[in-house]
């Protein structure tokens, strides 16, 4: 038997790995691309390798659907917001975090702003981001540097000197980077594409909000529509399938928004998978958000999936009340362990 020492990488560089592949999903420089969206780029591209250049949808076009009868169906595009000739601070597309009475879930709200700020260090650790003086306490002219101070070069020689290593927390948070990793693709998400699309014949609106947070959401109040007869709050009052924004995140699924969706049919759809281990493990994801989740029970008199299909007791179509909930609308949902399968007449 040979005993030797077991190489272990510090909590940091595991942090960093974790931190790479999500920034360099967003652009920054990393040693390559990140492997998951490399390959869903890919995909892309080759699903949609057509003669014709791809067309880039703006809020406010209504198109007909694709394969039907004209005038059958209507696609109406709702996001993602396109502000030209404004600052990013008063760009919607880059508001993430809900304020007061946005959310159903305040508290959740609050982490996610506190998180923001642990974004903003990461991404400056990273080169990603430019400084910016206010961040800190004292102005660049006034900081000491080791080039201006013969004393600070001594001290920061013993501090760097390899036999005090084990004195060192510079990177001890990054001990938080795998937990709010997330929170570095939300620009991404804002930018998500959202349809409306209208069943003309029975007036019914099926709802995808695809991973809109915040921003998105707000910025459908101001959408001018090509068409003069459509109206959003129009739209909204005759959804009846919504898809649930951002996996029923506390930033997506505003409060002003969602109150609007008033139709008696009104049936939710969570894209979520509760043993995802971002779900699972401490201090994980919060999906569904619980205030939400409740409301949309609410709302949908229990007529709410999930695609895990572990759905509470109380929303389970085969179980009283969802059952009957369901009946009520003439809808029987067909779920297997992949799929589920709803049809809604139009």
């Amino acid at each position: 038997m040979v005993k030797g020492k077991t190489k272990t990488r510090p909590t940091a560089a595991r942090a960093f790995e974790v931190l790479d592949d999500m920034l360099g999903f967003d652009g920054a420089a990393t040693e390559g691309p990140p492997d998951v969206p490399a390959r869903g780029v890919k995909i892309l591209k080759s699903i949609g390798q057509k003669k014709s250049e791809p067309e880039y949808l703006r809020p406010g076009r209504t198109l007909q659907m694709p394969g039907l009868p004209s005038g059958t169906v209507r696609v109406h595009v709702l996001g993602p917001p396109r502000v030209e000739g404004v600052e990013r601070k008063n760009d919607p597309l880059y508001r993430i975090d809900p304020k007061k009475g946005e959310s159903y879930d305040p508290s959740l709200a609050a982490a996610t702003l506190h998180a923001s700020k642990f974004l903003d260090a990461v991404q400056r650790t990273k080169g990603v981001s430019a400084f910016r003086e206010e961040d800190y306490p004292f102005n660049q002219r006034y900081k000491r540097t080791a080039k201006s101070s013969a004393n600070l070069r001594t001290l920061i020689k013993r501090y760097g000197g390899r036999t005090e290593a084990w004195r060192k927390i510079d990177d001890d948070w990054l001990q938080q980077g795998g937990a709010l990793a997330l929170y570095l693709n939300n620009f991404t998400n804002n930018s998500s594409l959202v349809l409306a699309i209208e069943l003309v014949e029975s007036g019914k609106v099926l709802l995808f909000a695809a991973d809109a947070q915040t921003g998105n959401w707000d910025s459908w109040k101001d959408v001018k529509w090509e068409n003069t007869d459509v109206k959003t709050d129009d739209l909204l009052k005759r959804t009846v399938f919504y898809k649930v924004g951002h996996h029923a995140s506390h930033n997506a699924t505003l409060v002003e928004v969602f109150e609007k969706m008033n139709s008696p049919d009104l049936v939710a759809l969570i894209p979520v998978h509760k043993q995802d281990p971002n779900i699972t493990k401490a201090n994980g994801w919060r999906m569904p958000a619980k205030n939400l989740f409740n409301r949309l029970k609410e709302k949908t008199s229990h007529r709410v999936l999930q695609m895990d299909n572990e759905n509470p007791f109380d929303c389970d179509p085969a179980k009283s009340p969802a059952k009957e909930s369901w009946k009520k609308v003439g809808i029987t949902p067909t779920i297997t362990n992949n799929t589920i399968e709803i049809e809604i007449d139009g």
